[in-house]
């Protein structure tokens, strides 16, 4: 199994912990997009991907070797030609026939006027993203990218709990906070938020169209 962080590493460690936990279950890897200045068009997005568990190996191993590197972030490889190419193989990869993969969409455009960090948005796409996957799918682990402060982490743990008080999901749902560099599966909603970003922004309209087979867009509440 590939990863950047060594295998003894705590947090590498507290991952496959999680991951045995979870036993069979399918697993599903959460990210997001946004953009919250008024200047112009504001939006939120959080995408998940769900991987059935005996595909996680084989997935991870091969979007590392479509990538050739040991870091990825799309917003950063969309500068170059390069990058551009790479994320092109790799969306080709994630929509290709023989792929198991699903995505979800949460998306809200525009973001509230007086929603002016983001965070009202992203509770809305957070509790749309682990009802529809919870009640529907096979998945109670949900894998996120760290977030900034603990703050942020602590109104994601809150989101979860009102979910859980009002019968969304079930109490078995978790939520696992950790960086792309432990986990390169968290690449994945990376990519299909960027894909989609780009389909709303006009800026990219053909990453998008390569994935949006796999892809379920949730209405937006």
């Amino acid at each position: 199994m590939f990863n950047t962080v060594p295998i003894h590493h705590p947090e590498q460690n507290a991952l496959q912990s999680a991951y045995r936990q979870n036993g069979t279950h399918d697993v599903a890897y959460l990210d997001e997009s946004y953009r919250i200045e008024p200047s112009g068009q504001t939006y939120y997005i959080i995408t998940a991907a769900v991987i059935e568990h005996d595909q996680r190996d084989i997935v991870r191993r091969d979007i590392v070797r479509i990538a050739a590197t040991t870091y990825w972030h799309t917003t950063n490889a969309l500068q170059t030609n390069a990058g551009r190419t790479k994320a092109r193989e790799l969306l080709d990869y994630l929509g290709g026939p023989s792929g198991t993969e699903t995505a979800f969409i949460a998306h809200q455009h525009p973001i509230n006027a007086d929603d002016h960090d983001g965070e009202a948005a992203r509770e809305t796409c957070l509790t749309a993203i682990l009802h529809h996957i919870n009640k529907n799918l096979n998945a109670d682990l949900f894998v996120l990218e760290r977030r900034l402060t603990r703050m942020m982490e602590n109104r994601d743990a809150r989101t979860k709990k009102i979910a859980i008080t009002q019968g969304l999901i079930r109490p078995s749902a978790r939520l696992f906070q950790t960086s792309p560099s432990t986990e390169p599966l968290l690449w994945i909603p990376d990519l299909i938020c960027s894909a989609y970003r780009h389909s709303i922004t006009q800026q990219t309209p053909d990453l998008y169209q390569r994935i949006n087979a796999l892809c379920t867009v949730l209405p937006q509440t």
